[in-house]
């Protein structure tokens, strides 16, 4: 028992209500047995010397005493003794016998079991977690319920610790599936027992992550707070209160309707189920006739139960518009999560159908089922749309929360420290339970101190990558062909990140993928599984540290590495980047000026780099903007209930405006003072100069300022009409003709115009007429014939 318990407490730091400790002894012969007194154990019975039996130390549940078991007790009084909880526990080990024989001990625990829900061919079981126990075991009522199929007989004994045998039904081969982790594996099933048991056997090769998922006992806050909002911890969806989203279809679209698609007659039952189910929440609604129809699809859970989903693509998303609110990159998270300790992951119950439809878009989501049609309440799976309308919705519920990040149905929570994440957590379950929406608690983290998110994971240290799919790369066999080998290399590039120039350990791979090539395997292969590994870590990048950004460039491929130095000076990498080169590529030179990587310009941003405007420039003259001064010190110290009329523009985007070297920026755009404004116009125009559209285009990329689309309007006709009005008093004979194309040309200023001379060396005979007008920097040039007449 005593082993047991430790086995647990190292793995897990809590003793399990249930803990068995199965192990497991294979013997060709069994000794014969002594019959002499001196050859028997009187502290346990057994054929062995007492001084080496491994109870002398154990006591007694018979008579309470030290030394021995209740097994040989010559007590013939019993001790009362009170347990100290109702659960057993039971301990499975070795006997020296001519069998496989497993001997089952009783005991007293005081602490909850740990359990893992697993699907058994396809069935939702609920294991107990049992780290001493080398087979898993499921008694033989449960196995009936659950799986109901033929057994193999077996040559496994069961005993328990009075030596009594415990019936063994036979074993089964099952498929178990854990998470994404699927195996076929051998159980044992018994008459009696208690409940299902998860052994090493199955979390050796389902790699269960024997770490608690559950409330610590000892954080009395984050219990009374979970308590305090136990009624958004539900299995129902939950619906949010005062929004609708709506789905906007095409003008003049034309309805389509879809005959049902019959089902198989093995899964009506869960088809009927579902829909009940829906209907009794308010999700659908039967309807009797309509113009849209559409058939549906099914998906399988993970816990063996059913999800509908019409099969939109053929139907709405041909005609309704998309929803394209950008959803956050394991980046964005990495960054948001970055000043935090520990990280609570929320999981919203049946994601899209917490959101209400609106009536108009209700007509769109009709799907045509076995028994009958039925309508959508809620905002549905299969619909395009659905990501970045719920993203949208979420993000703005949550908008106010900090340290609170949203993806989809996950709600990701941090804090500089413990008080500061239960502040945190706290917004987040009152907005919940104010709001409407529900979690799911199975599928909640609370304070751990990493989580998992699109294959990485992440602490307050940086991302790292997931060790199963680790495994996967390094256990991938040789590829046979291309396709193979463009499966792997998509494998490798999905952790392409963590590896540094991965486009130049990729070449020769990528070499085979050409025609032609003679299929002729290199080192390549090897070299990249073992430069992948679970080592390699990206920290988080820090906008208040130095930035290193160190540039390699090689005859197959250029890369960059993006560095910060950490707490202790140390030089660690933020990210990795690199390119292959194409043939064009290789015959230039390999000495390149990397100005920024495309992929890291959320690092690399730098304010108004290398423009005619500096940042001190800005900065000094936002200080003395009044307006922008304001805004200033509301987006330092936070700002009022009520704004003004000159802030009313600043506060709609409030909480997207930020500070960076004294100027403001909303986004990645500069907010330009009002004395610095023309002269921004005038830029944009000498930039583009083709339209009041492209200058709108270059202004959303770089600058921003209140009704700055009608102010470039009316600098673009201002400028315009200028040129156009110049253009009208100038005459061709006015211009000096000049041999254009191959001249030297001088430039002098007069009347308000640049006119072009021509040098003394003129190499060629064709002519052109060329003005230039220095204010606006308007050229224009036209051919003169050798024949035409001037003047």
């Amino acid at each position: 028992m005593e082993a047991a318990a430790e086995g647990i407490e190292d793995l897990s730091g809590h003793i399990t209500d249930k803990v068995c400790a199965m192990k497991h002894h294979r013997t060709t012969a069994a000794k014969p047995r002594s019959t002499t007194s001196d050859r028997v154990c009187y502290r346990c019975g057994g054929p062995h010397a007492d001084s080496r039996c491994r109870f002398k130390d154990s006591k007694c549940y018979k008579c309470q005493k030290i030394g021995h078991i209740a097994k040989v007790c010559r007590s013939t009084h019993t001790a009362k003794v009170q347990p100290k909880n109702k659960h057993k526990t039971h301990v499975l080990d070795e006997n020296n016998v001519t069998e496989q024989s497993y001997v089952l001990y009783s005991m007293y625990s005081t602490s909850a079991p740990l359990c893992r829900n697993l699907l058994i061919n396809g069935t939702a079981v609920k294991f107990q977690i049992d780290t001493g126990a080398s087979l898993s075991v499921m008694n033989k009522k449960t196995f009936v319920e659950k799986v109901n199929i033929p057994l193999k007989p077996s040559s496994k004994v069961l005993k328990t610790y009075t030596g009594e045998n415990v019936q063994i039904c036979g074993e089964a081969e099952v498929v178990v599936t854990d998470d994404v982790k699927t195996a076929t594996l051998p159980l044992v099933v018994v008459e009696r027992g208690g409940p299902p048991l998860l052994g090493r056997d199955w979390i050796q090769h389902l790699h269960v992550d024997l770490r608690i998922n559950t409330i610590d006992s000892h954080d009395k806050k984050l219990q009374k707070l979970l308590e305090d909002h136990d009624s958004v911890f539900k299995s129902a969806a939950g619906c949010l209160r005062d929004v609708k989203v709506t789905l906007h279809g095409k003008p003049d679209t034309t309805p389509k309707f879809y005959r049902a698609r019959q089902p198989p007659y093995a899964l009506r039952e869960a088809i009927e189920e579902e829909l009940s189910c829906l209907q009794r929440d308010g999700i659908v609604e039967p309807v009797d006739h309509s113009d849209w129809a559409t058939p549906i699809v099914l998906v399988w859970k993970r816990d063996g139960t059913v999800r509908i989903c019409g099969d939109y693509k053929i139907t709405v998303n041909k005609v309704c518009k998309g929803d394209n609110h950008p959803i956050p990159r394991i980046e964005d998270l990495a960054y948001a999560l970055s000043g935090g300790d520990k990280c609570t992951k929320l999981d919203l119950s049946h994601v899209y159908t917490q959101l209400q439809l609106d009536e108009e878009s209700r007509k769109y989501t009709i799907i045509n089922t076995h028994k009958g049609l039925f309508t959508y309440h809620r905002l549905c799976f299969g619909i395009s749309a659905a990501p970045g309308i719920f993203q949208r919705t979420m993000e703005g519920v949550f908008r106010h929360v900090p340290g609170c990040v949203i993806y989809l149905d996950d709600v990701y929570v941090t804090g500089k420290n413990d008080e500061d994440h239960l502040r945190n957590l706290y917004k987040v379950l009152s907005i919940c339970e104010e709001k409407g929406l529900s979690l799911r608690r199975d599928k909640c983290e609370f304070m751990h101190q990493e989580v998992t998110f699109l294959g990485y994971r992440l602490d307050k240290n940086g991302v790292y990558p997931l060790a199963d799919k680790i495994k996967a790369i390094r256990d991938a066999p040789t590829p046979r062909n291309t396709q193979e080998l463009r499966s792997f290399l998509g494998l490798i590039n999905f952790y392409g990140k963590f590896i540094p120039n991965v486009s130049q350990v990729l070449a020769p791979l990528y070499q085979l993928l050409r025609q032609g090539q003679r299929w002729c395997w290199s080192k390549a292969f090897s070299k990249i599984k073992s430069v992948l590994s679970l080592d390699k870590v990206l920290v988080h990048f820090k906008s208040e540290n130095e930035i290193v950004l160190v540039c390699d460039a090689s005859p197959t491929g250029v890369g960059a590495i993006l560095t910060q130095p950490d707490d202790h000076g140390h030089v660690r990498p933020v990210a990795y980047a690199s390119r292959a080169l194409n043939t064009a590529g290789h015959e230039e030179d390999e000495t390149y000026d990397i100005n920024c990587v495309p992929e890291e310009v959320n690092f690399l941003f730098s304010l108004v780099d290398q423009a005619p405007l500096s940042a001190k420039d800005i900065a000094k003259e936002t200080q003395e903007d009044i307006t922008l001064k304001a805004v200033f010190q509301c987006v330092s110290s936070g700002w009022p209930a009520k704004s003004n009329d000159q802030l009313r523009a600043f506060a709609a985007r409030k909480n997207e405006l930020s500070l960076e070297k004294g100027c403001i920026l909303w986004g990645t755009r500069v907010v330009i003072p009002s004395s610095l404004q023309t002269k921004v116009l005038q830029l944009l125009h000498d930039d583009t100069h083709v339209g009041v559209a492209h200058m709108k285009s270059q202004a959303r990329s770089w600058v921003w300022w209140p009704q700055i689309d009608a102010d470039i309007e009316k600098s673009c006709r201002s400028l315009d009409s200028f040129c156009s009005a110049s253009n009208k008093s100038l005459r061709i004979n006015h211009l000096y003709v000049c041999d254009y194309v191959t001249c030297k040309l001088q430039q002098r200023r007069q009347g308000g115009q640049d006119w072009l001379e021509r040098d003394t060396s003129v190499l060629s005979a064709r002519r052109s007429a060329v003005c230039v007008n220095w204010r606006v920097r308007w050229k224009e040039g036209e051919e003169i014939d050798r024949k035409r007449k001037t003047g």
